[in-house]
């Protein structure tokens, strides 16, 4: 039921500008809820902003968790040569 919710709930793409902890001048894309979210969520990457400019509504994601899960999942009936040929050399074991 909540993750109805959440899906119904309509999402706002931002362009921001920034400087991060050092002074640099930063800029980017988030997508966020409201522009309150927006600074919010800069704000604990470290970034203060300095401007924020709505650019529309947000696309609807391409994949769900459970996309993210099925596809995770069914790697576990791979072949074991393919398993193995598809491991990249960091999660090798």
């Amino acid at each position: 039921m909540m993750r109805a919710a959440m899906r119904d709930s309509s999402k706002l793409r931002f362009a921001w500008r920034g400087m991060d902890a050092e002074g640099k001048q930063k800029r980017g894309r988030i997508i966020a809820a409201d522009a309150v979210s927006a600074r919010a969520s800069l704000r604990h990457e470290g970034v203060i902003v300095t401007g924020l400019e709505v650019l529309g509504a947000a696309p609807p994601p391409r994949a769900t968790s459970a996309d993210v899960t099925l596809s995770r999942s069914s790697r576990a009936s791979w072949p074991a040569s393919c398993a193995r040929a598809c491991r990249s050399p960091a999660r090798s074991n």
